[in-house]
């Protein structure tokens, strides 16, 4: 909280009136004046400055002060964190690169070399599409949309009121239908052009799930650093999930109802994930197999929410009115006290 003046200057005033009613105080003041340390003791005789005979010279003084303040218009800076603001356009992006398939065992299993495929747990991309459903039944948005990228980005769902058509296409996606990649930095670059086409009254937030890594030269505009910065400039809010960990297997052959497994080729670049959040202002969560996807979605909707209910908001009063209206005020009072109590003379 913090009171500022935009006329500062005005305030000089007030020194040649401290000067004044020092001066009605001083000792030698005049000739019924008295000793500072008695005047206490006196304030019930007519030559004290305190007597209710000079109440109306306080008061008048008291009136010039609210004026002068009143002229230099101060104002009462604070800020409230209770005011809610619109809800965000949220745009998902989604790794459809082939180690999405993959599935990753609990810490401290063993995957078996070969398991039958009902025993199987869900893959990267049945998770991903998961927390994705969870999170749009939970968390109130304005408009999502779904864009998924391999080695380029499409947009596969615009931003919409409406999540109907997103949960479709999401359900059709598989990693199949897109050339192998993971072009992240191309595609944080197409998502920030897709949120930057609507209106920047609402906030602007990505949700980037990807179990890869990005290999573009770090002084290409499409590296994934350069593209976080891009989507700084335009105000969008990135957060990412890393998909997957140490421990994910894809499936190889199948043979009479039994499936072989091999393990995933490329690790999780998580400096890079986390490096790419926290330049947008955003945040990475880590997602490695299905209790921490559970984990990630209770973390990003308190993000999120929190966001956005809580978003702290600067507000300003202006004190001139109430202090010109205490200056004419204390004059008021200063009039009748000078009817009621005329000065007496010794």
């Amino acid at each position: 909280m913090t009171v500022v003046c935009h006329h500062p200057w005005f305030l000089t005033l007030l020194l040649p009136l401290l000067l004044l009613c020092l001066a009605a105080v001083r000792p030698g003041a005049g000739a019924g004046a008295v000793p500072v340390s008695t005047l206490m003791g006196l304030a019930g005789t007519a030559d004290s400055p305190w007597h209710r005979s000079r109440g109306w010279f306080w008061l008048a003084a008291g009136a010039a002060f609210w004026l002068v303040l009143g002229l230099s218009q101060p104002r009462l800076i604070y800020h409230s964190d209770t005011q809610e603001v619109p809800r965000p356009n949220l745009l998902w992006v989604l790794d459809l690169s082939g180690s999405m398939e993959a599935s990753d065992w609990p810490e401290g299993t063993e995957p078996p070399v070969s398991v039958q495929a009902e025993d199987v747990p869900p893959s990267r991309l049945q998770l991903a599409r998961r927390i994705i459903a969870a999170f749009l039944d939970r968390t109130p948005v304005s408009r999502s949309g779904l864009l998924a990228f391999a080695h380029q980005p499409y947009l596969i769902c615009p931003l919409q009121r409406s999540s109907v058509l997103l949960r479709e296409r999401l359900e059709q996606l598989q990693p199949a239908d897109f050339a192998d990649g993971t072009a992240i930095g191309e595609a944080v670059i197409c998502a920030v052009r897709a949120l930057q086409a609507e209106p920047l009254a609402r906030p602007r937030i990505m949700v980037l799930l990807s179990d890869g890594a990005d290999h573009s030269a770090s002084q290409s505009q499409s590296h994934p650093l350069a593209a976080a910065r891009l989507a700084a400039q335009h105000e969008v809010v990135i957060y990412t999930l890393g998909v997957g960990g140490p421990r994910g297997w894809h499936p190889a052959v199948a043979e009479n109802g039994l499936q072989r497994w091999q393990p995933v080729g490329e690790s999780l670049d998580e400096p890079q994930l986390r490096s790419l959040a926290e330049l947008s202002g955003g945040r990475y969560f880590p997602a490695a197999d299905a209790e921490q996807f559970l984990v990630a979605l209770e973390a990003l909707s308190q993000q999120v929410e929190q966001q956005l209910l809580s978003r702290p908001v600067w507000q300003r009063c202006e004190l001139a009115r109430y202090c010109l209206l205490l200056a004419a005020l204390s004059l008021l009072l200063a009039l009748i006290m000078r009817l009621l109590f005329p000065r007496l003379e010794p």
